[in-house]
């Protein structure tokens, strides 16, 4: 039989329990010392302080997670993670995910749908990045393509639209090297290949300015003319492949360097 000889608080959920009789001090989680009822308490036999350690790794195992889930939503197989780089043993996070389900903190369903108005009101993304991001996060299946279900096309060609708006500022060029670079950026946000060959190609067409394509053209040509002799043809055919390359059509280019001849 340990007698208490101190419990003080140490902190917002912490306290410090120093027993006698054997001497050993413990540091508890609030809700230990609560359930233990050890506020009025005078000893502990060695059942109960076996008890009292492993119920207080248990609410702080709680504890962590109510932490984690007050800063942003979680599925089940975070917190797991979370709570394993923690260094929590497989038993108490059972007991800790368990409690949290069925008091309601861990909800996948409702985690989903705040993620998902988060997601279709401002993020323009495509369903390949929505369905990548799900499954990293570890939602089950069946609520990703619940999910994916709410992504219809015409929400795609929206969203697809703004980004291709977004991003024009930032992707110059020639009109084919511009549908390259559109096509290409857009792909890696998610969007369907198929819609996204179509978008692009319409949104260049509509917005592109030939006349400072020309100019840009002539420029390059100018500046390229100093390191190719094009008056000999195997120079001429490297001016031009390089032009290509660019994205430059190579129509466009031949007319371009004969009217510089």
């Amino acid at each position: 039989m340990a007698t208490i000889k101190t419990l003080k608080p140490t902190g917002k959920h912490a306290y410090e329990l120093t027993l006698e009789g054997p001497s050993e001090t413990l540091s508890l989680h609030r809700e230990t010392v609560v359930a233990h009822r050890l506020f009025s308490a005078d000893a502990l036999d060695a059942n109960q302080l076996k008890a009292i350690k492993r119920d207080d790794t248990f609410y702080r195992a709680l504890s962590t997670s109510l932490d984690a889930l007050a800063r942003q939503n979680h599925t089940e197989r975070a917190l797991r993670g979370l709570l394993k780089r923690h260094d929590y043993d497989a038993t108490t996070i059972d007991k800790a995910v368990k409690k949290l389900k069925k008091d309601g903190y861990l909800n996948e369903e409702k985690a989903l749908e705040t993620w998902l108005e988060m997601f279709f009101s401002s993020a323009l993304k495509g369903p390949r990045y929505v369905r990548q991001k799900l499954r990293d996060e570890g939602y089950e299946p069946a609520l990703i393509d619940d999910a994916l279900a709410r992504y219809n096309t015409t929400l795609e060609k929206e969203k697809l639209n703004a980004f291709l708006t977004q991003s024009a500022p930032q992707l110059s060029g020639a009109k084919r090297d511009r549908i390259r670079k559109f096509s290409a950026r857009a792909i890696n946000a998610g969007f369907t290949p198929e819609l996204v060959f179509e978008a692009a190609e319409r949104f260049v067409e509509a917005t592109h300015d030939s006349e400072a394509e020309a100019e840009a053209l002539r420029d390059m040509i100018a500046k390229l003319r100093r390191q190719h002799d094009i008056t000999r043809r195997s120079e001429r055919d490297k001016l031009i492949q390089k032009l290509m390359r660019k994205g430059y059509d190579y129509n466009t280019i031949r007319r371009a360097i004969e009217s510089e001849e």
